[in-house]
């Protein structure tokens, strides 16, 4: 299982992949990259949590 994360300046996007690269699951959050960089690797960090939750139900 892989996780693919895409940066970009507005949104995170985040899928979680097997192992043929095959998406499962998508999740997109808010960058808010007009605050700050600690406030950006929250939500990255933020936006895989709750994707490994929505892969668990």
């Amino acid at each position: 299982m892989y996780i693919g994360i895409d940066l970009g300046g507005t949104n995170i996007k985040l899928g979680l992949l097997n192992d043929d690269l095959g998406v499962q699951k998508k999740l997109k959050v808010a960058t808010q990259s007009e605050t700050n960089s600690q406030t950006v690797m929250n939500n990255l960090i933020s936006g895989i949590k709750q994707l490994l939750i929505k892969t668990q139900r």
